[in-house]
């Protein structure tokens, strides 16, 4: 009896394995991976600029592949400062002496700590360079079906590949569908940290100790591009009024302007906000969601002013091949 249940249990780690392999080469799992799409083909070395930062990163960012820049991406949607360290750290000898990390911050990236896995961290960072390591998620990220056994469905009736981050997005919503996307939006930031609105100022120990705990790893990221002879500039990409209207000036000063200024304190860094920038305001269109996420148009739009803004500061980029 002993040996049936030994044989029984063998057959089922076995066919768990076969259907994770075959799992592994649907669309459905590489659609899952496409944030790190760059990694997963080989990030190129030589890179003039690199982007860090989480979702609003992504989408700002994410039409640099088309247009012949020596671009690294490095952001992953839902990511920490902690993990921007960790990723430009692994990956800084890519980048050319003088080349521009592009440091994203938004919204609420003061505030935010890690706060739930995120496999894809160790498809790119091995154990000692990932500060959020487990081995149970270490597990899981090798066998993805252990976390989603109904994505096995994909083995007999996949999706259709992405092709970019895009493809996570229909090109815009209606102006319904997108007020309703940035109420959860803002209500997921709300809840996430303890926040009453987006307007008022008072904030919890908690949050003040994750504000000091990320201006300690925005300064780690300074100094790692300083050391490496690396130019850093903060830049935090625009928003439409549909979802500034959530904020205050006020709040958006305090968790935002007032820290990164502090962590600049005095040092050569460039700081871009865009994010009451004139032009985006009233042109919802530019965002997948209309106010959050640039669109792929929105974010060729943007790109060629970063690249514009940083060459009248004097910043000297060799591929530096858009034109306003």
């Amino acid at each position: 009896m002993i040996r049936v249940f030994v044989v029984i249990g063998i057959g089922i780690v076995l066919g768990f394995l076969l259907l994770d392999y075959l799992y592994k080469k649907t669309n459905d799992y590489k659609n899952q991976r496409i944030d790190i799409r760059a990694f997963d083909e080989g990030m190129q070395d030589e890179l003039q600029i690199v982007n860090l930062g989480s979702t609003y990163s992504k989408y700002a960012f994410g039409a640099s592949r088309k247009l012949q820049l020596k671009w690294g991406d490095f952001s992953l949607q839902s990511q920490s400062l902690e993990m921007d360290y960790s990723i430009l750290k692994k990956n800084v000898d890519k980048i050319v002496p003088n080349g521009v990390v592009v440091v994203v911050a938004a919204a609420c990236l003061m505030l935010y700590k890690e706060t739930k896995p995120n496999y894809l961290y160790y498809e790119i960072l091995k154990k000692n360079e990932n500060p959020e390591y487990s081995l149970m998620q270490k597990v899981k990220s090798k066998f993805p079906l252990l976390n989603r056994p109904k994505r096995a469905i994909s083995i007999f009736l996949d999706k259709f590949p992405y092709t970019s981050v895009y493809d996570n997005y229909p090109n815009m919503l209606s102006k319904e569908q997108s007020e309703d996307e940035l109420l959860d939006l803002v209500n997921v930031w709300k809840k996430l940290f303890g926040l009453k609105d987006m307007k008022s100022v008072e904030l919890s120990d908690n949050i003040m100790n994750n504000i000091q705990y990320n201006q300690k790893m925005l300064n780690k990221i300074f100094d790692c591009c300083f050391e490496h002879n690396l130019q850093p500039v903060v830049v935090v990409p625009p928003f439409s009024e549909r979802l500034n209207n959530f904020f205050s000036d006020e709040f958006e000063d305090t968790v935002i302007n007032q820290k990164i200024k502090e962590c600049i304190n005095g040092r050569e860094i460039l700081y871009l906000n865009y994010q009451n920038d004139d032009y985006f305001q009233q042109r919802t269109e530019l965002f997948c969601d209309g106010g959050f996420r640039l669109n792929e148009r929105g974010s060729n739009i943007f790109i060629r002013r970063v690249l514009a803004d940083l060459e009248m500061e004097g910043y000297k980029l060799d591929n530096l091949l858009v034109k306003c």
